[in-house]
């Protein structure tokens, strides 16, 4: 969850005030450089315990900060984040390095159509009964359904999700626009 609501705070200027500025700027750079020490590893530079434990302690309280959170609508925001991580649909993209966003999914009808807005071509492969994922685009038949399936559950959920606070779904795209 982390890793999404740091790209939507980087690329989506609406929800920086999900953390206070210039906080918003330190969270980033922290992530940024975790991601170059750990999983990005330079030749040479590995991170020591102490290091890698001050990295998690701060993402992790930047994250108890971010679902204490009481205004409505960065609420729903975590919310809808926290339901998008457990999706087989959204795993799949995240493996084909797409960033789908709460916005995305319920812009978008089917899994298809937001695999396409996201960037990449969708191709499906005739591979009788079993599951595959390959390169960005390429899932067999079998994988395509059951991410379709999912795809569907994922926008029903956010649904019910912003109904449960009061808002339509258009609702919630417009005022995050």
């Amino acid at each position: 969850m982390e890793r999404f609501l740091i790209e939507e705070i980087k690329n989506r200027p609406h929800l920086s005030d999900l953390v206070p500025k210039p906080i918003d700027q330190a969270v980033s750079k922290v992530w940024g450089y975790a991601s170059e020490t750990a999983r990005h590893v330079r030749e040479g530079r590995l991170p020591g315990l102490s290091e890698a434990s001050f990295l998690v302690g701060l993402v992790a309280l930047v994250s108890i900060y971010l679902t204490q959170r009481t205004d409505l609508e960065n609420n729903v925001t975590v919310n809808l984040y926290r339901t998008m991580q457990s999706s087989f649909a959204v795993r799949i993209l995240r493996s084909w390095r797409l960033n789908p966003t709460p916005i995305t999914v319920l812009l978008h009808a089917t899994f298809g159509s937001c695999t396409k807005t996201l960037g990449a071509k969708l191709q499906i492969v005739e591979k009788e009964k079993e599951h595959f994922i390959g390169e960005p685009g390429v899932i067999s038949r079998v994988s395509f359904v059951e991410a379709s399936h999912a795809y569907n559950n994922l926008r029903t959920y956010l649904s019910q999700i912003l109904q449960g606070r009061g808002l339509s779904p258009e609702k919630y795209v417009r005022g995050a626009r």
